[in-house]
């Protein structure tokens, strides 16, 4: 609804079949355990966990 008033149009969804997961490539499995000190973790993953570990500590898995 916001989307349809700022611009004057409307939004459409197009939905796909989930088609399965493929495992990604082996230097790119594990990532954040292999090497946690990397600018990609700190910058995206680290603030995400954060925010997992603060907001759903009852429920969270441990490290």
């Amino acid at each position: 609804p916001e989307f349809a008033r700022n611009s004057g149009g409307t939004a459409r969804t197009l939905v796909l079949p989930f088609l399965g997961f493929r495992p990604s490539e082996e230097r790119y499995q594990n990532y954040y355990r292999t090497d946690p000190d990397r600018p990609f973790c700190r910058r995206y993953i680290d603030p995400k966990l954060a925010y997992i570990r603060r907001n759903f500590a009852r429920i969270a898995l441990p490290d």
